[in-house]
């Protein structure tokens, strides 16, 4: 992540949202917005068929894959 660009959001989504959300608050993201919703929802339903936990990162208005691998999270982070 580069020093120019904003900071990230970061929503996580799903059963285990509140858990992930407290493993993603234990690294240094600088002024990250990081916000969890446990709650199904239909949008949510659309994009999750298993209601795995997923982990949205958006960043300068754009928004990539969501993703359930942590180690594929990070590297959403260092792009």
């Amino acid at each position: 992540m580069s020093l120019s660009c904003p900071p990230p959001e970061i929503n996580v989504v799903g059963k285990q949202a509140f858990a992930l959300a407290r493993n993603i608050n234990t690294l240094f993201i600088p002024n990250a917005t990081i916000t969890a919703n446990a709650a199904p929802n239909e949008q949510n339903q659309q994009h999750n068929n298993e209601q795995e936990t997923l982990i949205y990162v958006c960043q300068n208005q754009q928004c990539a894959l969501p993703t359930a691998n942590f180690a594929d999270f990070i590297k959403l982070l260092t792009k």
